[in-house]
């Protein structure tokens, strides 16, 4: 698969008593919208596959997703993960990105639904876009 990169876990991010960030190395090559989403293996050669959106922006030098833990056979084996452990991401797929002049951005968003919002969000920031943003959260 032509978009298909081995990487690397670099760190674990407690970002509340129930979401956790996963952070890492971003492959050379491997470009993404804010907003996108990808495929990622775990470990690299066990075959547990299941769809993240990036909660990075395309500005960070690095690949992260956000979520919660579970009772999953995925989730607990991306908990146990250690730092260097190899993982496959795939993508990036989606069209939920910044359409380009958009001058007002309305978001509204619950839960660990957040994060394409927080990548995009990061992305006009960063690049300094005269945009209205307004979230509305829950």
């Amino acid at each position: 698969m032509e978009n298909r990169f081995e990487t690397v876990l670099t760190r674990k991010i407690p970002r509340t008593p129930d979401c956790v960030s996963y952070r890492f190395e971003r492959p050379a090559g491997f470009s993404y919208q804010a907003g996108q989403f990808f495929f990622i293996t775990l470990p690299a050669d066990a075959g547990l596959r299941k769809p993240f959106s990036f909660s990075s922006s395309p500005t960070e030098n690095f690949l992260e997703l956000t979520t919660r833990p579970s009772d999953s056979d995925f989730k607990k084996t991306l908990e146990s993960l250690p730092t260097g452990a190899a993982v496959v991401v795939e993508g990036p797929f989606g069209r939920f990105t910044l359409r380009e002049g958009a001058g007002k951005i309305a978001f509204l968003s619950g839960g660990i639904g957040i994060t394409p919002i927080r990548s995009i969000a990061k992305y006009v920031t960063d690049e300094g876009i005269d945009a209205d943003m307004v979230l509305l959260y829950s």
